[in-house]
């Protein structure tokens, strides 16, 4: 048997101040808003593209796969997962 890791932050203690850069704190809150900016941005285009490929589960630009449609019905559940997944995940510039 293995020991467990380490955690990677200590066990936080009620009631303890820690002081951090007010920089730091407001670039943090600026990633937050952009990060939600960004994501609402990510549902309107997932909703445009949804609009035009009706049902179709191999979805071309420039006549090469770039997104898969992947539908996977659950077990024990009413809901069918339905995602929208790159085709060239290794071609990442990210």
């Amino acid at each position: 048997m293995t020991a467990e890791p380490a955690p990677r932050w200590p066990e936080p203690v009620r009631g303890k101040i820690a002081k951090i850069d007010p920089y730091l704190y407001d670039s943090w809150v600026a990633a937050r808003r952009r990060a939600r900016v960004w994501a609402a941005a990510v549902r309107e285009y997932e909703t445009e593209i949804r609009d035009l490929i009706g049902d179709a589960t191999v979805i071309t630009a420039d006549g090469k796969p770039v997104i898969y449609r992947r539908v996977t019905p659950h077990n024990n559940v009413s809901w069918v997962q339905d995602v929208l997944v790159r085709a060239d995940r290794e071609a990442d510039d990210e």
